[in-house]
């Protein structure tokens, strides 16, 4: 750890100094995970499966970009209706992004008269979440089609060709952005 709150027997602790504590921490596990693990963002997770010609699911995962680590804990349907193509076909792309959301809002009680020690209460957030952001992205109905850009700040995960019909084959995991876990790496190196 970079920096330590100290606290002392009988001090007042102020709500800073608390969440300090908790910054400190998240400013050294994001630091080692940027620069001993993953220098690119990378994921983990999200495995496609085809449900049937219009529909996907994608499985947990986690997105790790700039040291940060963004979870999804849930599987997520995606419907593909509305992006079918009426002739041709086009390459849709799942992508994931980060997002840091305040989340669990609860009713706290906050001193607003000391001499009296009246309370009032308020609804607060009370919890600080990186979520993953599952998405698609659709390329534009041709003969032959090209991969759409990638919006800035999210990474692919899955890719697929969309006909008129539906889904053309298989849904394909982008390999070449999936995190090697620390057990495969020592063993690819070890062929070496």
């Amino acid at each position: 750890m970079e920096s330590k709150v100290k606290i002392h027997p009988l001090q007042d602790v102020p709500a800073s100094e608390l969440n300090a504590m908790q910054t400190n921490v998240e400013t050294s596990v994001d630091a080692i995970v940027k620069e001993l693990l993953f220098d690119e963002a990378r994921f983990t997770g999200f495995s496609p499966t085809k449900v049937d010609s219009l529909n996907i699911t994608i499985g947990a995962g986690r997105l790790v970009t700039a040291g940060r680590i963004y979870a999804a804990t849930e599987a997520l349907s995606l419907s593909l209706v509305n992006l079918v193509p009426t002739t041709n076909s086009r390459i849709v792309l799942v992508v994931v992004s980060g997002d840091t959301v305040d989340t669990a809002v609860a009713t706290r009680r906050f001193l607003i008269d000391v001499d009296t020690r009246e309370t009032q209460p308020r609804a607060v957030t009370t919890r600080t979440v990186r979520q993953a952001v599952v998405g698609l992205v659709a390329g534009t109905a041709a003969a032959v089609p090209s991969r759409p850009a990638v919006p800035a700040g999210a990474i692919v995960v899955a890719s697929l060709v969309l006909t008129p019909v539906g889904i053309d084959g298989t849904v394909d995991v982008e390999t070449a952005n999936s995190a090697l876990s620390l057990e495969k790496a020592v063993a690819s190196i070890t062929l070496l």
